[in-house]
């Protein structure tokens, strides 16, 4: 289905939560999380990146998932499934999963995540499509205005049409109708007898 996608890199970011022991216990970082903790989920599991298990020593294989951990994390956080820190100096790849992100992760998981959750996904494959495509989507939106307008036009003047000796007739009695009332209230004329 549309959106699978994104929803597994989304389980890939929801799914990792790194844990480092502080003074005060463990701490997660306020679930911030880096990208370089991403890369080692795919080291750990020996995961599956274009069609071949990760190999870090492989520099384009790395480079390919680092490139597709900011992509896909970038579109995620445009649809407030996941957040980057902000005011952050010197700027880094963390990210962490939002409230409403958290929501949607409830719904489901890995090969069955219930159909909630994939027509989440696939309302936001939906948006990048038509976000991607707008010209083209607004360009066939005019066109079908155009044609809709050009159809409930062309039926209206062709109803006109077949009608239209009902209607010139209809005005044509109304006129006689409307012009013998006139005659009949018009003013007589002055009677020359009266007139002294």
């Amino acid at each position: 289905m549309w959106g699978d996608n994104l929803r597994i890199w989304f389980e890939l970011f929801s799914g990792i939560v790194v844990y480092r022991i502080t003074n005060d216990g463990p701490d997660n970082n306020e679930g911030w999380i880096n990208i370089n903790e991403f890369e080692k989920r795919f080291i750990r599991e020996s995961l599956i990146f274009a069609d071949k298990p990760y190999d870090p020593s492989n520099k384009k294989q790395r480079n390919a998932l680092i490139d597709a951990i900011i992509h896909n994390a970038s579109l995620l956080c445009e649809v407030k499934l996941l957040e980057r820190p902000r005011n952050i100096t010197p700027p880094s790849l963390d990210y962490r999963v939002t409230k409403l992100g958290r929501k949607i992760d409830a719904f489901g998981y890995g090969i069955s995540p219930g159909f909630r959750k994939k027509t989440v996904f696939f309302i936001i494959y939906l948006y990048f499509w038509v976000k991607k495509y707008w010209k083209f989507v607004t360009i066939g939106t005019l066109g079908w205005t155009f044609i809709n307008s050009f159809k409930f036009y062309t039926a209206m003047f062709g109803w006109l049409r077949n009608d239209l000796f009902a209607i010139i007739s209809a005005i044509g009695i109304g006129f006689l109708v409307w012009f013998s009332y006139f005659l009949k209230s018009a003013p007589k004329g002055i009677d020359e007898t009266t007139l002294v």
